[in-house]
């Protein structure tokens, strides 16, 4: 993967990990235990995860753009959205409409409504 930067995300425990291309991340895994990670490389200290509640969150992304300014990003359906932000965003819209979030240390998860009707959703960071 190609970066100086990633966001390393544990999909069963829900933790971020901030790690440069030269550092490793430790874990250790009990008898039958397994992890899930997603490593995602940061832009501008930025990344989209995905959908977070799906096992293949960077899949569902359809688009994503990311600049020093914002994230604007595109996802296939509804589900709860995770995104690595530098600082905490002025704004979070979906489809056009401001969106509760929620910022923990870097992390950025707002929850997209399901439609019923299938068909992109799309993001937008302020940041």
């Amino acid at each position: 993967i190609k970066g100086d930067e990633f966001a390393v995300y544990e999909y069963f425990g829900k933790s971020l990990t901030i790690a440069r291309k030269d550092q490793s991340v430790p874990f250790s895994l009990g008898e039958y235990g397994c992890k899930l990670y997603y490593i995602v490389p940061l832009t501008d200290g930025n990344a989209v995860i995905g959908l977070v509640d799906k096992y293949n969150a960077p899949a569902a992304v359809v688009r994503a753009d990311i600049n020093s300014h914002e994230i604007r990003a595109a996802v296939h359906e509804g589900g709860r959205f995770a995104a690595v932000v530098s600082d905490m965003p002025s704004s979070v819209k979906v489809d056009g409409k401001e969106a509760a979030f929620i910022y923990n240390d870097h992390l950025l998860t707002v929850d997209i409504p399901l439609s019923a009707k299938p068909g992109r959703a799309n993001v937008e960071i302020k940041l």
